[in-house]
């Protein structure tokens, strides 16, 4: 349950970028350096810093009709020289979705609402645990993105049912908060500042922060009529937000978000976004184009 809702809102309107307009006067911009063909439809990528590696999760669809079952797939990208493990993980996979790490164990969500645990260096299967309960008759659940503390505390998101669990690495798991009218399609999520940081999507676009101890809310932002996706931390104090139809957005330490890449016409989505050497390189999942783009990140000082 929630303690408390505080709001603290900066609104802007979907009208306020238009479509295909780059923000030129805005701290960050991007610069293409390479891209990633996948074999389906890249949907999250991760880098932990210094780790030399992006980890990326690639799903296919079943077509209409077709009798094969779903291929997954976990990839690593060595990002040193480009090259792609193919199928890194051990066989198993099952519909992967968000990606985060902590020490030597990278967490990643599976299925309905699983996350299953693999060794960062060796792809090896660990452990799955399975979060939340499934009712019959109750909508279920749909886990979507993760984040981790300091302490190594895992918190996933479920945008069916407008909540966010906190795990812990014996795989007991408490409520942390629901809302359904914040948390409504909660998609993305981070840890940024010692307070959590997610946003929604199916043209919510809420940016909210929460205290990871209460699940109390804070609204720091929204663009009304957009679908947030994914989070990366710029190393500045502001952030970078994916929306799905094809934008990457910038938001300051002052809660300001600004365009700086759009998309859009190409109709390749913007899925759950990472990066490494803070902030400085943005990593772009594109689930309909089938690839990953590598932007080198300037700031203007």
């Amino acid at each position: 349950m929630i303690v408390g809702v505080l709001l603290a809102t900066t609104l802007l309107t979907s009208g306020t970028h238009s479509a295909g307009m780059k923000d030129e006067m805005g701290l960050a911009r991007l610069e293409v350096v390479q891209s990633w063909t996948l074999h389906h439809h890249p949907e999250a990528v991760y880098s932990p810093e210094g780790g030399g590696y992006a980890y990326i999760s690639d799903m296919d669809r079943l077509e209409e009709g077709e009798a094969r079952a779903m291929e997954h797939a976990l990839h690593r990208v060595n990002l040193d020289t480009g090259e792609v493990d193919w199928n890194w993980a051990e066989a198993g996979v099952e519909r992967p979705l968000g990606i985060i790490a902590y020490g030597t164990t990278l967490y990643v969500v599976e299925g309905t609402n699983s996350i299953a645990l693999y060794d960062i260096d060796t792809g090896a299967r660990l452990n799955r645990y399975r979060v939340g309960d499934i009712v019959e008759g109750e909508t279920p659940s749909f886990f979507n993105d993760l984040a981790v503390s300091p302490e190594g505390q895992i918190f996933v998101t479920d945008m069916r049912r407008s909540r966010i669990y906190a795990l812990n690495a014996d795989g007991s798991y408490r409520l942390l908060a629901e809302d359904p009218e914040l948390l409504h399609a909660v998609n993305g999520l981070d840890w940024y500042q010692g307070r959590l940081l997610a946003v929604t999507s199916r043209d919510e676009g809420r940016v909210l922060s929460l205290d990871p101890m209460t699940g109390e809310i804070t609204q720091l932002a929204q663009i009304e009529g957009e679908s947030f996706d994914g989070i990366y931390q710029d190393g500045r104090g502001g952030v970078f937000i994916s929306a799905i139809p094809g934008k990457i957005y910038h938001m300051n330490d002052a809660h300001e978000m600004r365009v700086v890449e759009d998309f859009v016409d190409q109709n390749i989505m913007a899925n759950s976004i990472g990066g490494f050497d803070h902030g400085n390189h943005l990593l772009v999942p594109h689930y309909e184009g089938g690839t990953v783009t590598h932007y080198a990140v300037s700031y203007r000082e």
